[in-house]
């Protein structure tokens, strides 16, 4: 009796503010141009089996910068990591939070600051604070290794030149030991393969077709550049999306 008052409370409530209890929330206001929300599974390629997964938010800005907000979780070694991130129109990499966990422990959180060819890193440890900054170039992408920031790379390629070209990434490590508090400088070559109808759980969508040192591929659609589909071969691991919800 006492669980039935409580649903038909529940109910009421919901009815008298408009606001269905088991609807999502949905970005609004006038800080918000358009939004995307999408899920991601991790799987291993020979057996099938579900390895991990990630769940993303996409905000696009009324400025035209976009806000992620994405936690992934690795289930084989035992890490999850969450970031907010904010870029530019053009995806130049403004600023950061990561906050990682391994095996039940919290391990570190970092907040990233961009400005004038310089990244400001502040760390927290179980114990201590850091803080380091370095000289990073005009154009270059962060890499703190949720799927839906990992295929934001090739913001700089020039399609119409083609071929592989060299990209600078500020790529965080990403060990089963690593306490994922800063990144390194690193170059990659990316080649762009041209455009593609990728059919995935979530749909089918138009995606833009791009490869990294001949090591891993990834999908992306639309101008928001949205995760669709990811393949490491060596890795025997492919990240595929299931889910996504979109404004119009």
């Amino acid at each position: 009796m006492i669980r039935r008052i409580v649903i038909v409370a529940v109910v009421i409530l919901a009815t008298a503010t408009g606001v269905s209890a088991a609807e999502p929330y949905r970005p609004g206001g006038v800080n918000v141009a358009r939004w995307a929300r999408g899920e991601i599974e991790h799987r291993n390629t020979d057996t099938g089996k579900v390895t991990g997964g990630e769940t993303w938010d996409v905000i696009v800005h009324t400025d035209g910068s976009r806000t992620v907000n994405a936690t992934d979780h690795v289930d084989t070694i035992g890490h999850m990591y969450t970031v907010v991130m904010r870029v530019g129109a053009d995806f130049q990499p403004l600023e950061a939070f990561t906050q990682f966990w391994k095996d039940g422990a919290f391990r570190s959180a970092s907040l990233f600051l961009v400005k004038e060819g310089v990244i400001d890193v502040t760390t927290r440890f179980a114990d201590t604070i850091t803080r380091e900054t370095m000289k990073i170039p005009a154009r270059f992408s962060f890499i703190p290794h949720p799927l839906a920031t990992n295929v934001w790379p090739g913001w700089y390629y020039d399609k119409a030149k083609g071929g592989i070209q060299t990209i600078t990434v500020y790529d965080m490590a990403m060990g089963t030991k690593a306490p994922m508090q800063s990144g390194q400088v690193k170059t990659h070559g990316l080649e762009y393969l041209g455009q593609e109808d990728v059919t995935v759980p979530a749909g089918t969508f138009p995606c833009d077709h791009f490869r990294i040192d001949d090591v891993v591929d990834y999908y992306v659609t639309g101008p928001d550049a949205l995760f669709v589909k990811f393949v490491w071969k060596s890795a025997r691991t492919e990240y595929v999306l299931t889910a996504l919800e979109r404004s119009r």
